[in-house]
């Protein structure tokens, strides 16, 4: 299947009228942003797309996609599959109003199975069965590993880390529409986040707190005009912010490359932001892990 399915995905979102793109962050989950220009603004989207032959959307990728838009504060996020949910992801994105795309809408046409690979398929499954269980009933988290792959990202959606840190946190219509201006039920998962719920390597073994995701989160604070976010993401040993620079520049993120180094506890990126939407800026930009273990900016 490959990246047909994610492709296909983008496709129906650009035919919405959105500006699309796509990054993978894992093997079998690309993630798709949009922007589109609307009488009220900019508006931007979030979706999270499991691909594989009958890949289904785990609870863990509705995680990671709440996760992600409780830095982001998208207007309309997604989630969609090839087969589908799993019972666990689809009662999670129930209970936070999280809209599934249905296969069906998505102008996609898999590719036949040969027969060597349904007898394959079938071997699998009965090995599965004999150990104990079901491909339909193994846990979604088990065996759920996060690697960072977002080397050359194009990511058209806005950074908007805490933009809604005033939304309500009393979330009464389980089905209202997901935006900002419905209440915003990503208040109540930002209140889980500070619980610790969402702490990336808690949740999924490695990820959110990766090194990507905190330049994405800095970047985002700072367009936000969050400065206390914007210094909790510096190392100790990191370059200092100017607070009014930050209150007064609108920042977005064009590119984010990540370049070689010789050290484990140290990262390096290539960046291209857009600042204040007229101009864009080129940087590099170096984090190294505190000695908390968790990646913190060094040079911005």
């Amino acid at each position: 299947m490959g990246d047909a399915y994610p492709d296909a995905v983008a496709t129906y979102v650009a035919d919405r009228g959105w500006e699309a793109a796509t990054s993978r962050v894992r093997e079998d989950t690309v993630v798709v942003t949009g922007r589109r220009e609307t009488a009220d603004g900019t508006d931007t989207l979030l979706g999270v797309v499991v691909t594989g032959d009958g890949a289904r959307v785990a609870e863990p990728h509705v995680k990671y996609l709440l996760s992600t838009a409780s830095d982001r504060r998208p207007d309309e996020v997604f989630v969609t599959a090839p087969a589908g949910l799993t019972d666990a992801a689809s009662a999670l994105a129930d209970e936070y109003g999280v809209p599934v795309v249905d296969r069906d809408d998505v102008p996609f046409e898999p590719v036949e199975a040969s027969a060597a690979d349904s007898s394959d398929d079938a071997a699998g499954d009965d090995a599965t069965a004999g150990a104990g269980g079901t491909a339909d009933d193994s846990s979604d988290e088990a065996g759920f590993q996060w690697t960072d792959e977002s080397d050359g990202e194009a990511d058209a959606g806005r950074e908007r880390a805490q933009r809604a840190a005033g939304a309500a946190t009393d979330v009464t219509d389980r089905d209202a529409e997901w935006g900002r201006r419905d209440a915003l039920k990503l208040g109540g998962v930002a209140a889980l986040a500070a619980g610790g719920w969402f702490v990336y390597d808690r949740v999924f073994d490695s990820g959110i707190d990766g090194p990507a995701d905190v330049v994405r989160a800095f970047y985002g604070a700072v367009d936000a005009g969050n400065v206390a976010r914007a210094r909790e993401l510096i190392h100790e040993d990191g370059e200092s912010i100017d607070a009014a620079n930050i209150r007064e520049t609108s920042v977005e993120i064009v590119s984010l490359e990540r370049v070689e180094t010789d050290r484990a506890d140290t990262a390096k990126f290539r960046i291209t932001i857009r600042v204040n939407g007229r101009y864009t800026e080129e940087a590099v930009v170096d984090l190294q892990k505190n000695e908390n273990g968790e990646w913190r900016m060094l040079a911005v």
